[in-house]
């Protein structure tokens, strides 16, 4: 506990945009765009996804995702359909890459 009170006053100290950080306020029992309201907060897991808020090319989707459940909803059902949809490769009819830009 005295680290995670540590990081949360370092990360304070700093100022400006957060490095990560370790204070998720979503429901962990719920899927639900919690995510998207922390990046609002300044609460981003991590500084990458604080980004999204941040850049002008994202941050009206953030917002619309953050402000409408509806919204959010629909986007992850039909992320969820279409990852539904990609078949896996077993045996030779797959591999796992080495290096993922190249096909061993």
């Amino acid at each position: 506990m005295v680290v995670l009170l540590l990081l949360r006053f370092v990360r304070r100290e700093q100022g400006g945009l957060p490095r990560s950080s370790l204070f998720y306020n979503g429901c962990p029992n719920r899927l639900d765009n919690s995510y998207y309201k922390n990046l609002q907060i300044q609460r981003g897991l991590f500084f990458s996804d604080q980004i999204l808020w941040h850049d002008p090319a994202t941050k009206n989707t953030v917002g619309a995702l953050a402000n409408n459940t509806g919204i959010w909803e629909a986007k992850f059902t039909a992320a969820m359909i279409r990852l539904g949809s990609i078949d896996v490769k077993i045996g030779d009819d797959g591999e796992v890459r080495k290096n993922c830009r190249v096909v061993n």
